[in-house]
């Protein structure tokens, strides 16, 4: 375990270097920027997009697509401890499902534009499939910063088509109105779509410590998220 935890910690640090070719911090907004900040910082780390090599043991898909906000910046690495799939991950602070945002907002910088969640989807699913890469599965952290509609989840998987299981991420968004609906809408979806299932981040977190402010999950909080989300692909169930 300690060598497969000095392998990640030896990868990130590649990842997030400027001189990367994986990894690029910052392109999911119009505008770049340079930083060697860890892959999970603090909530306000701006945008990652990059292709993780992750280094569990445990049989996983070998290609899963993560899109999200800032929580899915925060959890990715400890998703990578335990997966030994390929995670192609675009996340970034503020970004809504619906519309794009403008900077400043957490860690995106004045100027600087995040990209709408449903089109970051499509984005990627291109470029993969350019690279003739099909994920086996994908993961979306898109229900925190908007109010999600049946129109909004319907469009974002009618973008995925080929992608076989589709899982989604309840939100825990402490004093915001929008989290009960939001949970709603998402489990009417997975009613109405065979392809979709729900990591319940909202029930697992329940009675725990686990955020450090009304929305991103604290160090327990992120271990417990990316134990959550990594045990639900790999097994392909609800745990």
């Amino acid at each position: 375990m300690a060598a497969a935890l000095a392998a990640l910690a030896a990868l990130l640090t590649l990842a997030c270097s400027p001189a990367s070719t994986d990894v690029s911090r910052g392109s999911s907004v119009s505008s770049s920027t340079t930083t060697t900040e860890p892959l999970a910082p603090p909530p306000t780390s701006g945008a990652l997009r990059a292709q993780v090599h992750g280094v569990g043991t445990s049989p996983s898909p070998d290609d899963v697509l993560f899109v999200g906000d800032s929580v899915m910046v925060l959890v990715t690495d400890d998703v990578a401890a335990r997966l030994s799939s390929t995670i192609h991950v675009d996340a970034a602070d503020c970004r809504r499902i619906d519309i794009d945002v403008s900077g400043p907002c957490g860690g995106v910088p004045a100027g600087a534009v995040v990209t709408t969640g449903i089109d970051v989807i499509a984005e990627r699913r291109d470029e993969l499939a350019a690279a003739g890469i099909e994920p086996d599965a994908a993961v979306f952290v898109l229900a925190n910063n908007s109010t999600v509609t049946a129109a909004h989840l319907d469009e974002a998987m009618a973008t995925i088509p080929d992608i076989e299981r589709v899982w989604w991420v309840t939100p825990r968004i402490v004093g915001f109105g929008r989290q009960d609906f939001n949970n709603v809408e998402l489990e009417d979806l997975v009613a109405r779509d065979d392809r979709a299932r729900l990591i319940d981040w909202f029930d697992a977190s329940e009675g725990e410590d686990w955020l450090v402010d009304n929305v991103h999950p604290n160090e327990a909080g992120q271990r417990a998220l990316g134990r959550l989300i990594s045990d639900h692909v790999a097994c392909d169930c609800v745990p």
